[in-house]
């Protein structure tokens, strides 16, 4: 309960103070990097209020990215502000459906152009991977939880096939995300304990190489993901051994 409260006193009036910002947006047609910039700016001011410390492995190959698929491991909704915070070039996250009923969610993924995909409806999936790929083939960066879904016993399920065919209509590069620690941000007690957060980013991966494992593309990149978190995890455990 006393949790429930300190969000609402530390957390609300900036909630509706961008809301407001983004509604002002909104109606006046503002593009997308303006949108995505202010947006940005209070991901970054959240960060700092729940005590999110990332550390971040290989910075450079999302900071100057221009038409790439972003495909990153799901463990908690602070997922997505990790991965704003770490990009000044606007992306545009692939986001399920049920998302749109969210307060305050809702309003600052559709300013940034958010893509939103039915889980339930293969053929409205397949539009809008294939849009999605035109985006990225446009230059633009497109990012998807390739899971489909928060995995909450912390590790990476199977990646869905929306995944590979984004990659395919777009005919461009991904580039690979693995998140650690982000569900443990907020869990344990009333006033946010500082939480480290390791976000380790992969070398691009070429479309050519898309186009000759296209079959067990899912698999590889999945395992990529998957002993990339185990190593996180070891090193995470290991630190706080020699610190205690």
């Amino acid at each position: 309960m006393i949790k429930y409260l300190m969000i609402a006193l530390v957390g609300v009036p900036y909630v509706i103070y961008s809301e407001i910002i983004m509604l002002y947006y909104r109606i006046s047609k503002a593009s997308n990097e303006k949108a995505y910039k202010r947006l940005r700016k209070t991901v970054l001011f959240i960060n700092k209020l729940l005590r999110i410390k990332i550390e971040v492995f290989n910075k450079e190959y999302i900071e100057n990215i221009d038409g790439v698929v972003i495909a990153s491991n799901h463990l908690s909704v602070i997922d997505i502000i990790t991965i704003i915070g770490l990009s000044p070039k606007p992306l545009f996250f692939i986001s399920k459906i049920e998302n749109k009923k969210v307060p305050f969610l809702n309003t600052h993924l559709k300013a940034v152009g958010c893509l939103s995909i039915d889980r339930h409806d293969l053929k409205q999936s397949l539009h809008i991977s294939k849009e999605a790929g035109q985006l990225v083939n446009e230059g633009k960066n497109v990012v998807i939880f390739a899971e489909g879904t928060r995995n909450k016993e912390g590790k990476v399920a199977k990646f869905k096939a929306a995944f590979p065919t984004i990659v395919h209509y777009s005919k461009k590069d991904t580039v690979l995300i693995c998140l650690e620690n982000t569900n443990k941000v907020m869990k344990y007690r009333p006033l946010y304990p500082k939480t480290d957060v390791r976000v380790y980013i992969f070398k691009p991966i070429s479309y050519e190489f898309y186009k000759e494992h296209k079959k067990d593309f899912n698999d590889i990149t999945q395992k990529m993901v998957s002993d990339k978190l185990e190593e996180l995890k070891n090193e995470y455990s290991r630190d706080n051994r020699k610190e205690s």
